[in-house]
């Protein structure tokens, strides 16, 4: 508010002490004042004494104003020359109502305050009028004295503003006409009791508001009530006295002589006196609560009809045309409801409310500390005004019984209020305070707003406004000037009410009102957000309704016994009555909080940037990773595999994520256009759609044909429409197309998961043939007509679709219940609860369905609603935590859980016939039964062990997998379906999510996926460490698979992996792959399009089967659907070759070649380029013919066998690729076969030509027996199968490794690529080329850990520390093959005599040694000698005898005497010192044997004793078992055949057998307690010294590369210093040349030759030196290798030794452990053996007798 001053005049008055320039008073001597209003608005608080006059106040316009102004008057205000000039403003009811007070007739002795707040600019003058003359001495000596009234001005100022500038910005309320639609909608709101209503003629205000406060302290903050009075008044008004005085002195200060002006000082002369306010001595009526009088009904209580009418201020729009009365929204600068608080009467002042109240605290603008978003700048609490007090102990317990009352430590402002409704009858809506949980009473918007943006009335010309304000001070007519937009109607406004700009004042869900029920305490809380230091925003506010008591009469005054009870259930009492039933009072206490978040609260409550969150999802994102790789880290320490696999990272999510990703959204584009297809057909005109209804008289006028809004939504709806009803109609229609969407998916994704393979082929059905045959005659020659019964596929189709609905039912039940208060209290354990659902509806839909494909993308909807409900978490960051407790139970499960689950589930009919057999009545058997009960146990244990041991296991869980990462891709795509369709599901609202908010829950979605991949990276790899599974070599494999498949579409490929179990085979054909991932997501959305479109109607109350235009919304949309398939079906094959698009999943096979199978492999990572050349090689050996025709031949037996399983009815009908036939066609190739045998000729081969592949061993292997292999054969025959598979095997695991060490250049001759050289690497033994060295390496392999080890990466790491390389040429290879070549050929001509090395024998050593053997040269043998040894002396040549001819008989000789010793004839050789001691010891067979000959006795001898122990635990085992039996089939009862004393020996025998077990198994026990404890020594023994052994090795490799580095120093230290040498010795020389040019004029040739070789000797000395340094270092680093291999050998003999005395006291303990029980247990078999044998003939003869007994009394039975 601005008041009329001059800039001296203020200046001033701010001077004052005490003062500021928001106070102003009435002068001494003028009743009226007068004061100028601007709006937005300013708001006055007139406060005046309290003599005893009977006066009217009024607040009136003021028409005219004066210049005149007294010199003794307070320039701060105009002087008002009379009343008769103003217009009254009706005041409150206070000023029109009386209440005698005793011994005064009326309630106005005492101060009165009331205020004014401007809805536009208007000029006020307050005015005390006195109506009756009989009081106007009192009245004029009352208010003629001093002053008796001030004013106060406020002005919002701390909502937006900083420490220069001060706006009057400011949070403003909206009602609006939705929230109040009357009273035939049962949750519509009943009108607010203080509307801006002027009086019954005029329902609303258009100029000002005027209350009159009760209580004045809180409608004057600086007007305290002490202990003594109204402090803050009387201080004010003794300030103004004084102040009136003293300008009364200075004046006559002024008309004093100048002699005596100086001897005076005027301020001495100035006193006070002493004022009583309380003349009348009624203290303590002033001290009273002052009462508070409630508006007439009649003027308050408004009708929804109020929207219509209520404003009759004619306004135009900018062309001039008038705009109607009728209105929709309504922003008010005050609280809304709160119709009677003492302070604030009927308009509770925003602004006021928060920057004036004096309980509230207020920081100053330097002091305020703001929440930065970003927390590292640690401003994270906020410092600024609030309105919160702490609790004090009187209202925390109870006084009597010190029960504590509540938990808060801080609480809001109280004020008193009353209800101004009539609280004791019912209304036709819900009033404000009996509204529902979660109900939006009204809204405040976001952001301070500009009133004079937002809520004064705007004009078509403001500056005509203002210059008549300042020239007439009146308020425009409507001529030249009108009204554009009125107040509280702009259209800044409007524009909020779209957005998210406006924050709801809602009904808290768990403090709600209740029909017939008022609230004693109303808790009023607002929470902003402290932007910046003068910046407020707002964040939320809620109303909390406790102490609730039901208006209804007690029982005993008339009221309504059932409704008592009802409320009495709920714990609602009666509000206490008089003693005439009438309630006490209407009061209520109103807690109003007000205080700022901190930066956890933001964060909830989503007031940041989007940056923000983004930062914080990157957070919870590196956590939920960090929480998986824990988990791997702690299952890599724990896992029990000897030889762990690798961590396989970035690779494994790259294969893994791509399918998932490209599926998913793939899926998508047809979900996304036929959702916004719907929401635009059926939307509304603003929200894009079509134009719908906007006037409820024309609402089929302007109704839209296309979304037949001019039809009613049920057959038994006959009321014209109104706009109401054609929105649910419109919302209800949406769900039904988003229903039609659904069931067409649903149907569609069913033919696609369920393929037609048996229909296509209906006449190979063996079911279909068989069905109905029982009845056929043999003569009939055809077939019967196929049953229309049997359609299978049919069936497996409908049983689907059958069993989604029921799951569909199923979640919206969950849904439904993830509305509730108490699911969102207990979040954390329902989802645990639903998790455990979704795995035993997991496995109970796999069990019904019988197809693991076919429940897929059942549990990706179970994913996706357990996704969806976390959304019912109480806010965000329970939202959050919400995640990581479904993350890590989804982790549990997935490890632990759900394969443990399987399995139980696989065991249970194992378990089932354990039972069975365990507590059913025993009853004996036939042997038939017995045999069909062993057949069924065999049967369930076999399908056990192969659903657990095979891949199945495996591809369950990543089928879980699976699911779970599509239900995460798809939840960005169903937050998006929830955003368009906020306001037809109403699952967020539901939720308690705002649809502004919706969009960081889609990002969150969004931003976890690939977090989610990087989980799933080390939870796939945990699973290999958990339990064995080779996941990503399945996981490549099936990405190779799909790359290399036949089929486009992967379902329509028939051959299935029979080894799989039947369930699995359709998931396992599908490979994973994209196809697989877009079939579960077509199918899940269409299912939740389903889900969705059943909650619209459950929202709506919509019945879609009574809806007349249901078919044809199904028909078109339908259609839409069949298009929009047809339409991306062509797509798919559109190929765009710029971007290499060959169209939508096109197999290689069409266009591509046998290396497109290699490219394949190397995209999913098994190796580089040169790697996969022989695999490529081999590829295209497969599909060259001739591989076919030798593959014909090899499998000719297996094919003519399977030949029948091959060929079907329907394929023997068709042509063959001759013309012919088919059946003729297969006769003659199946003839062919049979006639290609084993080189067999074929017509037209000529018989005198050879066959090239024909040779002995083929003529061998045709005489091969073709009878099986047994015995002794097999044996062999299957130990070289399964050493050629292992050398097979192991060979391909290295090749990778073999070709990743080829060097840049041959070995041999240094060539490399560069040089044109083809290079190849390969195995070496010392350096040369070994192609037995594979051979070689898994022989040490197999010696060094077992014949029966097989890890593939034990073998790599062994295979690595001891292969050595060698990389060859091309060049290389070939003059290496040309020299074999060479060796090989049979050349004629000389060559090299044969030598007796040449030939080998298996029972000779190193060399041969030939008997002597003596020949006659005359004889033929002698001739024969002859003659070969000329002719090899001629072929060799030179000269004979050779020289060392000599030395060669000599060595001969040598051997043969060796040999004659070897055979005994010592002596007869002439040796005669022969050892007679080594002699005798061979006469008695003793030898004495060397290291490796006694390691292998005594290893011989350990097995053989473990042979002999395990024979004979092996022999008391089946005594035992067969003495138990034939006690058993020796009863009581037939002792007079066996004998009691064979029957009781028996008994006790079985006794003692067991109690010898009993012992062994102790005695054992103990025995693996000590060699464990021997083991674990010898184990930290090992360890121990093996660790020192390295340290040792690691140092002395450092000392010796020290010492090498040395010796390089000193070599190049001395080869400098020689070099320096050189260039001085070159420099002499040249010298000693010129020199000898200048006086010789020549150089003479000796002296350049003895200069050259003292340079080359020089040159030789540094070759020389370094030479000899290496060579020197080289000795002695040898020596020191020697000396420490030496030593290092013995610290490992200790460890050799170490681990031989463990064995030897291992095998102690052993025998000690059997010597123990030995004696006994032999005793014991000797006796069960006797006893037994003399059992068991009695058994046999027993039972024969009782067979032949039984036969007699059959043929009996048959005579008679």
């Amino acid at each position: 508010m601005s008041v009329e001053t001059n800039a001296e005049a203020e200046e001033l008055w701010n001077s004052v002490p005490g003062f500021g320039p928001k106070t102003r008073s009435f002068n001494s001597r003028t009743f009226a004042t007068q004061t100028q209003m601007e709006a937005p608005f300013e708001m006055i608080n007139v406060l005046v004494g309290n003599r005893p006059l009977i006066a009217e106040g009024k607040l009136r316009k003021w028409h005219e104003q004066t210049s005149e102004i007294e010199p003794r008057d307070n320039q701060f205000w105009f002087k008002t020359p009379g009343c008769c000039q103003c217009v009254r403003e009706p005041m409150p009811s206070f000023f029109t109502t009386n209440r005698e007070i005793p011994g005064y007739p009326d309630d106005k002795h005492q101060l009165v305050q009331f205020t004014a707040q401007a809805l536009t600019n208007i000029d006020v003058t307050p005015v005390v009028e006195l109506v009756h003359g009989k009081y106007y001495p009192a009245f004029d000596d009352y208010f003629g004295e001093y002053d008796r009234g001030e004013m106060h001005v406020h002005t919002p100022q701390r909502f937006e503003y900083d420490d220069v500038t001060h706006t009057n910005n400011m949070w403003l309320a909206v009602l609006e006409e939705p929230r109040f639609d009357g009273s035939d909608n049962p949750t519509s709101i009943e009108l607010p009791f203080n509307l801006p209503v002027r009086d019954k003629d005029t329902p609303i205000e258009n100029r000002i508001l005027l209350s009159r406060p009760s209580d004045i302290t809180v409608g004057d903050a600086s007007t305290t009530v002490g202990s003594g009075g109204l402090d803050g008044y009387m201080d004010r008004t003794y300030e103004r006295i004084k102040q009136t005085l003293e300008i009364e002195a200075e004046e006559n200060f002024f008309f004093l002589e100048e002699n005596v002006r100086g001897e005076v000082n005027f301020t001495d002369s100035v006193q006070v006196p002493i004022i009583n306010i309380d003349p009348e001595g009624r203290q303590d009526e002033l001290n009273n609560e002052p009462k508070s009088v409630r508006d007439p009904l009649e003027l308050v209580s408004l009708t929804s009809l109020w929207w219509n009418s209520g404003d009759k201020t004619p306004y135009f729009d900018a062309s001039g045309s008038p705009g109607p009365d009728k209105f929709d929204f309504l922003a008010l600068p005050y609280f809304p409801f709160f119709s009677n608080c003492e302070g604030y009467d009927s308009y509770m002042s925003i602004s006021r409310l928060i920057e004036e109240h004096p309980d509230c605290e207020y920081i100053d603008y330097k002091d305020t500390l703001y929440v930065d978003p970003y927390p590292w700048f640690q401003l994270l609490t906020p410092e600024s005004d609030t309105c919160r007090v702490f609790v004090q102990d009187d209202e925390r317990f109870d006084p009597e019984t010190g029960e504590e009352l509540t938990t808060r430590t801080e609480r809001g402002i109280y004020l008193k209020c009353q209800f101004e409704e009539s609280i004791e009858t019912a209304a036709g809506g819900l009033r404000w305070y009996e509204a529902e949980a979660d109900t939006v009473l009204y809204r405040l918007s976001k952001y301070p707003m500009s009133l004079q943006d937002s809520l004064e009335p705007s004009y078509n010309d403001v500056k005509a406004v203002d210059t008549m304000l300042m020239e007439y001070g009146t308020s425009p007519n409507y001529g030249q000037i009108f009204v554009q937009e009125r107040w509280g109607r702009r259209a800044a406004i409007n524009e909020l009410r779209n957005g998210y700009l406006l924050v709801d004042v809602s009904v808290h869900s768990e403090a709600t009102g209740m029909k017939n029920c008022i609230p004693r305490q109303v808790r009023f809380r607002i929470e902003y957000y402290q932007q910046e230091k003068g910046l407020k925003t707002l964040v939320s506010a809620d109303m909390i309704y406790n102490n609730l008591c039901t208006t209804v009469k007690p029982e005993e005054f008339g009221g309504n016994a059932a409704i008592l009870t009802s409320m009495s259930n709920y714990g609602y009492e009666p509000c206490p009555v008089d003693i005439k039933g009438n309630l006490k009072d209407y009061d209520y206490r109103l807690e109003f909080e007000f205080y700022a978040l901190n930066w956890a609260e933001l964060l909830n409550k989503f007031e940041f940037q989007a940056i923000v969150y983004i930062m914080f999802f990157t957070l919870v994102g590196l956590m939920s990773v960090m929480n998986a790789a824990l988990i791997w880290g702690v299952n890599r320490l724990l896992t029990k595999l000897r030889h762990p696999p690798a961590f396989h990272a970035m690779t494994l999510v790259t294969i893994v994520a791509d399918a998932p990703i490209f599926g998913c959204c793939l899926a998508s584009i047809p979900y996304l256009f036929t959702i916004w297809f719907t929401k635009f057909w059926f939307a509304k005109n603003e929200d894009g759609g079509f134009h719908g209804a906007v006037d409820p008289e024309s609402a089929i006028a302007d109704s839209s044909d296309l979304a037949f809004e001019a039809i009613p939504g049920d057959w038994l709806d006959t009321l014209a429409l109104t706009n109401d009803r054609i929105d649910t109609y419109r919302v209800g229609r949406t769900g039904t197309g988003l229903m039609a969407i659904g069931l067409y998916t649903t149907v569609l994704g069913t033919s696609l998961l369920v393929p037609d393979w048996m229909d296509e082929h209906i006449e190979d059905n063996e079911g279909q043939l068989e069905y109905g045959n029982n009845d056929i005659d043999d003569d009939e020659d055809e077939p019967p007509e196929p049953s229309p019964v049997w359609t299978p596929m049919l069936w497996k189709r409908s049983h689907l679709i059958w069993g989604s609905m029921c799951l569909e039912a199923f979640l919206l039940v969950i849904w439904e219940f993830s509305y509730s208060a108490l699911f969102e209290d207990n979040v954390y354990v329902f989802i645990m609860v639903f998790k455990t659902i979704q795995m035993i509806m997991d496995v109970f839909m796999g069990d019904m369905l019988r197809e693991h494909l076919m429940n897929a993308p059942l549990v990706v909807v179970i994913e996706v609603s357990e996704i969806l409900v976390t959304m019912g978490a109480s806010d965000f960051m329970d939202f959050t935590f919400s995640y990581f407790v479904e993350l890590s139970v989804m982790i549990i499960e997935r490890l632990y859980l759900d394969p443990a689950l399987k399995t139980g589930w696989k065991l249970l009919p194992r378990w089932k016939m354990i039972f069975r057999r365990k507590f059913a009545k025993r009853k004996r058997l036939t042997r038939a039964q017995k045999q069909a009960e062993e057949l069924e146990w065999r049967r369930i244990n076999e399908e056990i062990e192969l659903e657990s041991e095979g891949i199945e296991p495996l591809l369950d869980s990543y089928g879980v997998y699976s699911v779970e990462i599509t239900g995460g891709i798809l939840s960005p795509f169903i937050n998006y379906f929830l955003i368009m369709y906020f306001n037809e599901t109403q699952m967020p609202v539901n939720y308690g999510i705002r649809q502004n908010e919706m969009q960081f829950y889609t990002i969150f979605a969004v931003y976890m996926i690939p977090y989610s991949f990087l989980m799933d990276m080390f939870i796939l790899n945990s699973q290999e460490l958990i339990h064995g599974w080779k996941v990503y070599d399945y996981v490549s494999y099936q990405r190779y698979r799909f790359s290399t498949r036949e089929q486009r579409w992967m379902l329509r490929s028939e051959t299935l992996d029979e080894s799989i179990a039947e369930g699995m085979q359709t998931l396992d054909l599908m490979c994973f792959s994209s196809q697989y991932y877009f079939l579960l997501s077509i199918f899940s959305l269409g299912m939740l399009n389903m889900m969705f479109a059943t909650t619209i109607f459950l929202r709506t109350d919509y019945a879609i089967f009574g809806d007349p235009v249901m078919p044809l919304i199904f028909m078109l949309w339908f259609l839409l659907c069949e298009g929009l398939k047809r339409f991306l079906v062509r797509m798919a094959d559109v190929q765009v070759r710029y971007f290499g698009w060959r169209g939508l999943w096109k197999t290689k096979q069409i266009e591509g070649t046998v290396d497109d199978d290699v490219a394949a492999k190397l995209a999913i990572g098994e190796g580089r380029q040169a790697d996969l050349e022989q695999e490529r090689l081999e590829l295209q050996a497969l599909n060259s013919e001739r591989f076919r025709h030798r593959f014909l031949e090899r499998n000719r037996p297996w094919i003519l066998q399977h030949l029948v399983e091959l060929l079907t009815p329907r394929s023997l009908e068709g042509t063959g690729p001759d013309g012919r036939p088919v059946v003729e066609y297969i006769r003659d190739v199946y003839a062919e076969l049979m006639a290609m045998g084993e080189g067999a000729r074929k017509p037209g081969d000529r018989s005198d030509v050879s066959s090239d592949e024909e040779d002995e061993l083929e003529d061998m292997r045709r005489e091969w027996p073709r009878a099986p292999l047994q015995g002794p054969s097999l044996a062999i025959a299957r130990l070289w199968l399964e050493k050629a598979r292992k050398r097979r095997a192991f060979n391909k695991l290295v090749t990778g490794i073999i070709q990743s060490h080829k060097e840049a250049a041959c070995n041999v001759c240094s060539r490399n690529e560069d040089n044109g050289a083809i290079l190849s690497v390969g195995l070496a033994t010392n350096g040369e080329f070994d192609q037995y060295a594979i051979d070689r390496l898994i022989g040490e392999f197999e010696q060094q850990y077992s014949v029966n080890e097989k890890d593939p990466n034990l073998w790599k790491a062994f295979f690595r520390s001891k292969a050595q390389y060698i990389t060859r040429c091309n060049y290389c290879l070939d003059r290496l093959e040309q020299e074999r070549l060479k060796r090989e050929a049979k050349l004629p001509g000389a060559g090299r005599p044969t030598r007796p090395d040449d030939i080998s024998s298996d029972e000779e050593d190193d060399e041969v040694v030939f008997d002597q053997v003596f020949v006659t040269s005359a004889s033929n043998e002698g001739k024969m000698m002859s003659k070969w040894l000329t002719a090899a002396r001629k072929r060799i040549g030179g000269v004979f005898p050779r020289p060392d001819a000599r030395k060669q008989m000599e060595r001969h000789a040598e051997r043969m005497r060796k040999r004659k010793l070897e055979g005994g004839k010592a002596k007869i050789a002439g040796m005669d010192d022969v050892d007679a001691g080594q002699e005798e010891l061979k006469k008695k067979w003793e030898v004495e044997l060397n290291a490796a000959s006694k390691a292998l006795a005594i290893r011989w001898l350990r097995l053989g004793r473990d042979s002999v122990g395990k024979k004979f635990r092996s022999r008391g085992d089946e005594l035992r078992e067969g003495v138990m039996n034939h006690v058993s089939r020796m009863p009581e009862e037939d002792d007079w055949f066996f004998g009691a004393a064979l029957r009781i020996e028996g008994m006790n025998l079985q006794e003692d057998g067991s109690q010898l077990m009993l012992d062994r198994r102790s005695l054992e026990a103990d025995e693996a307690v000590k060699v464990r404890k021997i083991q674990v020594d010898y184990v930290d023994f090992e360890k121990e010294k093996q660790k020192v052994i390295d340290d040792d090795r690691r140092q002395f490799e450092q000392k010796m590369a020290e010492a090498a580095d040395r010796v390089q120093i000193e070599v190049e230290l001395r080869t400098r210093e020689l070099n320096r040498l050189k260039e001085e010795r070159k420099k002499e020389n040249d010298i000693t040349e010129q020199t000898a040019r200048e006086e010789e004029g020549a150089v003479s040739s000796e002296m350049m030759e003895a200069h050259r070789n003292s340079i080359i000797e020089i040159e030789e000395l540094i070759a020389n030196e370094q030479t000899r340094a290496e060579m020197a270092h080289a000795k002695v680093e040898a020596a020191e290798r020697a000396v420490y291999d030496r030593k290092e050998q013995l610290a490992v003999q200790t460890i050799t030794d170490r681990r031989i005395m463990a064995a030897d006291n291992v095998q102690r303990i052993q025998r000690e452990t059997m010597a123990k029980i030995k004696s006994e247990e032999s005793n014991w078999q000797s006796r069960a053996s006797r006893w037994l044998g003399v059992a068991r003939r009695k058994v046999e003869l027993k039972e024969i007798e009782d067979a032949e007994q039984q036969t007699q009394k059959r043929r009996r039975k048959r005579r008679g």
